[in-house]
């Protein structure tokens, strides 16, 4: 009775896959996408939700405390159209603004001084 002796298996015939096939987490492109997800999410939850959010609300009767909005499509926005809004209310509004940025800002010390 002989004994066949095989000689070990290589890598490759190992695991079915050729050497130059590098792991999924080592390519750059998989790995990119994971570390960019979470920015991801952050933004689409944190931001985009509650812009879309708003704008659908927009289109509602939606109040504070009231569970029920119904549809009111832009009935909302009609009300807008009837406001009338003058050059001198955005020059009185904007002017004081502005100007108090112009102004030199005055350095205030930390806080008084303890000594001990």
């Amino acid at each position: 009775m002989a004994l066949k002796v095989q000689a070990p298996k290589s890598k490759e015939q190992r695991s079915g896959t050729s050497e130059s096939r590098v792991r999924f987490f080592e390519r750059e492109a998989p790995f990119g996408y994971a570390l960019v997800l979470p920015a991801v999410l952050y933004l689409a939850i944190f931001i985009a939700y509650p812009f879309l959010m708003a704008i659908s609300m927009s289109f509602t009767d939606a109040q504070a405390g009231n569970r029920k909005w119904t549809f009111v499509g832009t009935q909302n926005y009609s009300k807008v159209e009837n406001y009338q809004i003058l050059a001198n209310d955005f020059v009185i509004a904007t002017l004081p603004t502005e100007a108090a940025g112009l102004l030199p800002r005055r350095h205030h010390p930390p806080g008084p001084r303890v000594e001990g």
